[in-house]
C-alpha cells in the first residue's frame, strides 16, 4: 500500500501525512477548530437563506395588499 500524500493543514498551513483520506488537519486541536469554523459557516449560510425566504414572503404579502387596494 502506498504512503498517503502530504497535505497542508487548513489551520496552520503546515505539511503533514494524514492518517485518513478525509483528514485536513495536523492535530486534534486544529481538527476541533476547523469543525467549529465549518459549523459557524453553515449556520450563517442557513440564517442567510432563511432571511431571504422571509423577505420574499413579506414582499409577496405586500404585493397582495397593493393589488387589493388598486381593485
Amino acid at each position: 500500500m502506498a504512503k498517503p500524500a502530504r497535505r497542508k493543514c487548513k489551520i496552520c498551513k503546515e505539511w503533514f501525512h494524514p492518517a485518513f483520506s478525509n483528514q485536513w488537519w495536523c492535530s486534534p486541536e486544529h481538527g476541533t477548530k476547523l469543525a467549529l469554523e465549518r459549523r459557524n459557516k453553515e449556520r450563517e449560510k442557513a440564517e442567510k437563506t432563511a432571511e431571504k425566504k422571509r423577505r420574499r414572503e413579506e414582499q409577496k404579502q405586500k404585493d397582495k395588499i397593493k393589488i387589493r387596494k388598486l381593485a
